[in-house]
């Protein structure tokens, strides 16, 4: 069957890539493990969804994580050859910050959930009227508009919050890295207090979303800081496994989390996460087959909210509503979700050359970045840019999924993100950058 074949070539596809990189969260490597877990997810519903792929998806997929391989590959072999290993390691030190000011910005975050609750409250009403967490949540998430019942100023407070976290997440991976090396106790829990209020906040908004993109930037950051202080070696197999361990508990939390995000499911947690993370191949499969869904009809998918933001200052008229284009679809009698993987957007606004297009320029961008942040020699005060990598890393990681770079990080809410935490390191810091 088809769907084999297409494990087939993306499994070939890693291996020339760990080949290559000799790294495994480099981001050719990260994008076949995106379509390897997808692939492999959608072989556990097989059955369940009477999967049968056809040739065009297979082809689709195989070129588009091909051409950001080799492309990523050939990056990755200019900078090897310029690369210079020493055997003198970088050498580490605590990053320095003002413990009050932090300590006085999560004080901050706290205020902040407290308000949101009690907007989310009174936009629920009577809680007696719920029987459960579950259904108190499916009511908040499909009949209460955030926008509207939760005030702007509180909604805008999560972005604040959320640079709080990121930088605080850094501080404490960073120093925690250090006082390993340096065989120094240095207790910095309290930074973790920032992690879980945003969580929080992140989880009564409805969505598992930010928490999961929040999980997969430390795990990066935490890889990439290790990297530099190791003067970029490969990993050794306790490395491996520890972040394998991570990952574990990270799915079971994502499939515990469904009821408190008002999910209602009775699968298993394999069950459960397989159909979530592998509905994406079905679905595009079922799309491709429709012709009329090839139709670019200039509704601009792939840049949805650049567009959006361009239509709010009158540069540009305003386009049809394409919300209704990513519709959930049914398989074999099953609702199976409403993702449709990274390339439908491509392929609806350019066709098969965008898909080779921006499939590139992705790769270019991404390994370039990745390339640089992982030649520094050392790391004297909060990066922001490898905090600002590891915040889009997710990108590649949920490619399989959806689309998010050209649509979700070309944005408005990613520049004032990565304005907040220019704003946040100077603050902590109180340093000029």
């Amino acid at each position: 069957m088809n769907i084999y074949l297409l494990l087939e070539f993306v499994i070939v596809l890693f291996i020339m890539s760990l080949v290559f990189t000799r790294d495994i969260f480099s981001p050719s490597c990260i994008m076949c493990e995106s379509y390897i877990l997808a692939v492999t997810s959608a072989i556990w519903n097989i059955d369940k969804w009477n999967i049968n792929l056809h040739n065009n998806t297979v082809f689709i997929i195989t070129i588009g994580i091909f051409v950001f391989c080799v492309i990523s590959w050939i990056i990755n072999y200019g900078y090897s050859k310029n690369r210079k290993y020493s055997e003198e390691k970088a050498e580490p030190d605590f990053i320095k910050y003002d413990r009050k000011i932090i300590m006085l910005l999560i004080a901050a975050q706290g205020i902040c959930l407290i308000i949101y609750i009690y907007f989310f409250i009174k936009a629920l009403g009577d809680l007696s009227q719920y029987e459960s967490l579950n259904y108190m949540m499916r009511y908040f998430r499909f009949f209460i508009d955030i926008e509207k019942d939760i005030p702007t100023v509180i909604n805008q407070l999560i972005k604040i919050s959320k640079a709080i976290t990121y930088v605080c997440g850094f501080i404490f991976i960073h120093n925690k890295i250090v006082a390993k090396k340096l065989n120094k106790k240095k207790n910095e829990n309290f930074l973790l207090i920032s992690l879980i209020v945003f969580a929080l906040m992140s989880l009564l908004t409805g969505g598992r979303f930010e928490v999961m993109i929040l999980i997969l930037a430390m795990i990066m950051m935490w890889y990439i800081i290790t990297s530099i202080y190791n003067n970029n070696k490969t990993m050794t197999i306790s490395t491996i496994m520890k972040i394998i361990g991570i990952l574990i508990i990270a799915i079971i939390l994502f499939s515990v989390m469904k009821t408190i995000v008002g999910r209602q499911s009775e699968a298993s947690i394999i069950d459960y996460f397989t159909e979530y993370f592998g509905c994406s191949i079905q679905i595009f499969d079922i799309y491709l087959q429709d012709e009329n869904n090839h139709i670019t009809d200039g509704r601009g998918e792939l840049f949805a909210d650049l567009l959006k933001l361009l239509e709010k200052f009158k540069i540009i008229e305003s386009r049809p509503d394409n919300s209704e284009l990513a519709t959930y679809v049914k398989s074999n009698g099953i609702v199976i979700g409403n993702v449709y993987t990274g390339f439908r957007k491509m392929i609806h606004d350019f066709g098969m050359l965008g898909v080779v297009f921006f499939q590139g320029l992705m790769s270019v961008i991404m390994t370039v970045y990745y390339e640089k942040i992982r030649n520094k020699k050392k790391i004297n005060n909060i990066s922001l840019s490898i905090i600002f990598y590891s915040a889009i890393a997710f990108t590649m990681f949920l490619h399989s999924y959806s689309e998010f770079f050209y649509s979700t990080i070309i944005s408005f809410n990613y520049i004032a993100f990565f304005a907040l935490l220019f704003v946040m390191k100077i603050i902590v810091q109180r340093v000029r950058y």
